[in-house]
């Protein structure tokens, strides 16, 4: 994944594109935390972005996994 992008793009970890960010870090770190338990995950080199169409394409039971391989990395 490209890391030298500008602050306000991110690349997606499932599909490579390169997207500008329609939410700032506090908001995603909160819907992380809404949805994983996850807090402050944009501080976190392990939790990748991806997309609304990459994420809204996951069941809700890959939705859980990603949050369980997030967590059983970062014990």
């Amino acid at each position: 994944m490209s890391k030298n992008l500008p602050k306000n793009k991110y690349q997606c970890a499932i599909c490579g594109g390169i997207f500008n960010k329609i939410r700032s870090d506090e908001e995603a770190n909160k819907e992380a935390e809404e949805i994983w338990g996850v807090e402050n995950a944009s501080e976190s080199d392990e939790m990748v972005r991806i997309c609304d169409d990459c994420f809204n394409r996951r069941t809700p039971e890959e939705i859980e996994k990603m949050g369980k391989e997030y967590k059983s990395i970062n014990k």
